[in-house]
């Protein structure tokens, strides 16, 4: 796998210049599309699928903003609308069916339908820690859904996304844990928070989960793709957490920084 050591070590740069806080995705865009490979800077992008799911949902709705990042620019969306099938597959599908006036026979809501339509085709993602880091998406979705419903005594089995290994455990399993806490590491401490009922450290926990997954899915990768794939989701995570909490936003922030010049270890070779 190729190793970007200029990109990795720009990084810390790019954050730093900005100000905490103020960094945007279009200049991380901008760098990553200077130094990646065609196909890599393509994966960064499917890294942000959901918003373009959000986005075709949401078209000409009232009040509807397009997201950012996403896989498809504005400019780009609009474009392909003029012949949906220059869609990805599963949004090709989305506009045709949206065309015919197929209606959705599913008792999911329009952007978890479409989100199953995603997952029925995620094989065509050829990238394994792109796929991979998905399924746990789906999977961290599917858990918080149903702990945080039936905390409340809501129904939560219609809606669950039905698909994967493990979507039947939170159908079929009444245990507080739902029989996971072997197969999720988070799921113990989800459990717990959810029983304290206490939003903001429920936020945490999911948060604290996903990088942690992150964390160890590109470990060893200083400076491969993954690594950026993985900051491309933290960066994310930071300007969301800024938007809610200053104090959460910083301490994320710092964590990505260390995390960053922690890295920054170039091999002999390349010296």
């Amino acid at each position: 796998m190729k190793q970007y050591y200029y990109l990795v070590s720009s990084l810390y740069d790019l954050i730093i210049d900005g100000g905490k806080g103020l960094f945007s995705f279009d200049d991380f865009f901008d760098l990553c599309e200077s130094q990646l490979d065609e196909d890599d800077y393509l994966d960064l992008k499917k890294m942000f699928l959901f918003n373009d799911i959000k986005n075709a949902v949401n078209y000409k709705k009232q009040g509807d903003k397009y997201i950012t990042p996403a896989f498809y620019s504005e400019e780009d969306f609009l474009e392909n609308l003029k012949d949906t099938d220059t869609f990805l597959p599963f949004l090709s599908e989305f506009f045709y069916n949206r065309s015919v006036n197929k209606k959705n026979d599913s008792h999911l809501n329009e952007i978890d339908s479409l989100t199953l339509l995603f997952y029925e085709n995620i094989d065509l993602i050829k990238n394994e820690f792109l796929r991979d880091y998905y399924i746990f998406e789906l999977n961290l979705k599917n858990i918080n859904i149903a702990l945080s419903l039936r905390k409340n005594g809501v129904d939560y089995k219609e809606k669950i996304i039905p698909y994967g290994d493990f979507f039947e455990y939170l159908l079929k399993n009444n245990t507080p844990d739902f029989g996971l806490s072997n197969e999720f590491i988070f799921m113990e401490k989800l459990v717990a928070v959810y029983e304290k009922n206490h939003l903001i450290e429920i936020e945490k926990t999911i948060e604290d989960a996903r990088w942690d997954y992150l964390d160890s899915a590109c470990e060893g990768d200083a400076f491969g793709l993954n690594n950026i794939l993985s900051y491309a989701v933290k960066l994310q995570s930071v300007r969301r957490w800024l938007s809610l909490s200053k104090e959460r936003g910083e301490e994320l922030l710092n964590r990505l920084i260390d995390q960053i010049k922690g890295n920054i270890k170039f091999p002999n070779e390349f010296k």
